[in-house]
């Protein structure tokens, strides 16, 4: 009887401790996630980053802009972060994540983020960062220098005259005991104008 008990004993607490870890990985779905910052933009090398026209290139970059459009590179680099919040009052986990990246209905990028991010209790935040690289070609009516300052200005909020908008189709990876299940994209949405 002794031995029944124990065995018992050992079976509720393994069933809790499976429950409450169950739990946290269920808790992202409870997070709310939205688009935090746009960072690190660069193109052939030039930081973009505090650009704003042309005439903020120095000279050096205005002739590594003219290779790269010469020899069509148009690869741009780009951080998009995005932040999850959680306002339960338990541990998140987000096994990763997969991303489409869309500017102005164009698709920039796609990807996966294969890193395991916790998300702390009662209003922890926590940075999804998605990094990549992407073809500005299908963005460039003329493939020239003024293209890529628009298309600049239309990333970092700089433009009054056009209207911009960013999206990221965003699928959080919930752990799900030696599996993943991959929750329905998510639309997150930010304008520029």
């Amino acid at each position: 009887m002794k031995k029944k008990m124990i065995i018992l004993s050992a079976v509720v607490a393994i069933f809790i401790w499976g429950c409450d870890e169950i739990g946290e990985n269920l808790n992202a779905v409870n997070c709310q996630f939205k688009i935090e910052s746009i960072e690190n933009l660069s193109w052939a090398g030039i930081d973009l980053s505090n650009v704003t026209s042309a005439a903020d290139l120095s000279l050096e970059d205005v002739q590594i802009a003219e290779d790269a459009i010469a020899n069509q590179d148009f690869d741009v680099n780009v951080s998009v972060n995005v932040s999850a919040l959680n306002e339960t009052e338990s541990v998140a986990k987000i096994k990763g994540f997969d991303y489409v990246v869309l500017l102005d209905e164009t698709e920039l990028s796609s990807g996966q983020y294969d890193q395991e991010t916790i998300v702390d209790p009662n209003g922890g935040i926590a940075i999804l960062p998605i990094q990549m690289v992407f073809d500005a070609t299908p963005l460039m009516a003329n493939g020239d220098m003024a293209d890529m300052m628009n298309l600049v200005e239309n990333i970092q909020n700089y433009s009054n005259d056009n209207f911009s908008e960013l999206v990221i189709k965003f699928s959080p990876w919930l752990p799900l005991g030696d599996s993943i299940q991959k929750m329905p994209y998510i639309t997150l949405t930010h304008s520029f104008q």
